[in-house]
């Protein structure tokens, strides 16, 4: 079975965690690790799409009658390519360290008991997972953001010139010429172009906020629990003062 092919919840090992804490009643532990599963495989979706997208947009850039636009048009998508791969690699690594971290809870469930495995989900560290992915997704927005800003400029530059072919056509035959019919092609490939890269720069700005969302959502949670738990611990030590015996002066 190849891992990186396997959606993440039909992982043996992950199935049998959210098993095991369903079955021992550890709902927000269970909850946890469901969010972190759904949301990897969303990102994998989106990542495949892009992917995708990716390979056709290389195609028409291929088109490109000027060599000079084609080779600057090239280092855009080879620029995005490599962001999306990124996002890919930060993703496949999450997926199998959230793996590896399943195995390691259900061993120590085995071994110890439901304290160790509560223990090892909690040292999972979901937030700081997600806040990873949050920052590479946002990296790769913004340098997609200065590709659409790069292309515009290429673009301005080639209106630039088919409005001078107009004028020159004017200068020589007294009336406007019809637009190089290469130059229009070509400018039809860029806005393409700038279509798909302004796309993915608005994709990968919904990741990096649902990471975030995901994040906080769950530290509020750990905070909430962690909250609880003090307060369970502050009544019963209460508690336990008042019940304990008085020691009156007649005894003393």
């Amino acid at each position: 079975m190849d891992i990186n092919e396997t959606k993440l919840s039909e992982i043996p090992e992950i199935k049998e965690l959210l098993k095991v804490l369903s079955d021992n009643g550890l709902l927000k532990e269970e909850n946890n690790v469901k969010h972190l599963v759904s949301y990897i495989e969303d990102m994998e979706n989106k990542i495949l799409d892009m992917t995708i997208e990716l390979r056709a947009m290389h195609d028409e850039v291929g088109k490109i009658r000027d060599s000079t636009l084609r080779a600057r048009c090239t280092q855009l998508i080879t620029a995005a390519s490599e962001k999306i791969q990124q996002a890919s690699q930060m993703v496949v690594s999450c997926k199998n360290n959230l793996i590896k971290s399943a195995k390691d809870a259900l061993r120590a469930f085995k071994e110890k008991g439901k304290d160790a495995l509560v223990t090892a989900v909690n040292a999972m560290k979901i937030p700081s997972a997600l806040d990873m992915l949050k920052n590479g997704f946002h990296r790769a927005a913004e340098s997609l953001g200065k590709s659409v800003s790069n292309l515009e400029t290429v673009r301005n530059e080639l209106h630039d010139v088919g409005t001078h072919l107009k004028n020159a056509g004017r200068a020589l035959i007294g009336k406007p010429i019809k637009e190089n019919e290469e130059l229009k092609a070509d400018k039809g490939i860029l806005a393409k172009l700038q279509i798909f890269l302004q796309k993915t720069a608005e994709k990968f700005t919904g990741m990096e906020h649902s990471a975030e969302e995901k994040s906080k959502s769950l530290r509020d949670s750990y905070e909430e629990r962690k909250s609880v738990k003090s307060d369970l611990k502050r009544l019963k030590a209460e508690s336990k003062a008042k019940d304990a015996p008085k020691i009156t002066e007649q005894a003393r």
